[in-house]
């Protein structure tokens, strides 16, 4: 099973590189990381909403850090700043990966 994922992994991302480099030819763009983000959020590669939740979560953790303010005036502050219920925020939160400690 591993052997099959990684011939997958390798032809998604030679498949990918080619079509992203012919991409940028056409278009006159640098191969850059911003446009292969945009060319693959545009492409839908990478969902909208994956995006919306990776970068919620990262601003959650990065205020979360400062201590200044408690995790509900954070919610409700992230809520407002993206325009979607602090339900919405608190669920993304609850649900999100765990990510291991490194100490």
């Amino acid at each position: 099973m591993k052997a099959y994922t990684q011939i997958l992994v390798d032809q998604f991302s030679t498949r990918l590189q080619k079509e992203f480099i012919s991409f940028c030819e056409q278009n006159r763009l640098d191969s850059e990381p911003k446009t292969l983000l945009l060319y693959l959020i545009d492409n839908e590669i990478i969902s909208r909403t994956d995006v919306r939740k990776y970068t919620i979560l990262h601003e959650f953790e990065e205020l979360c850090q400062m201590k200044t303010i408690n995790k509900s005036s954070i919610i409700r502050s992230l809520a407002a700043k993206f325009n979607i219920s602090d339900r919405a925020i608190w669920s993304m939160i609850r649900n999100a990966p765990k990510k291991p400690n490194h100490s």
